[in-house]
């Protein structure tokens, strides 16, 4: 087993490689990896510059975040998130219900 850990502009990530098989391999990932950075629109741009595929456009989430999600080249999901406001707990379920009720 290897492994190894990162820091991307602040955000720490490690991994353990428990063997050859990627993602792509076994038909897809059962996981996404979430990470917080200063600036998502540039960060979420420049995976799709190497190669990353959209999934979901880096758009303001009603729970305070600007967040989009993407897949790399082996077939790893990723978040790319960036903190844009504090909601309090009723705010926050105000505007879920909205979300859901416009057909999220």
């Amino acid at each position: 087993m290897m492994s190894a850990a990162n820091d991307i502009k602040g955000s720490k990530s490690a991994r353990k490689l428990l063997g050859a098989l990627s993602p792509e391999t076994l038909g897809g990932s059962p996981i996404q990896t979430v990470i917080e950075v200063e600036d998502a629109d540039a960060i979420f741009q420049q995976a799709l510059e190497h190669g990353a595929e959209e999934l979901q456009a880096v758009i303001d989430r009603f729970y305070g975040k600007r967040a989009g999600q993407l897949k790399d080249p082996f077939g790893h999901h990723w978040t790319i998130s960036m903190h844009i406001e504090d909601t309090t707990p009723e705010e926050l379920r105000r505007r879920a219900q909205q979300m859901f009720a416009d057909g999220y």
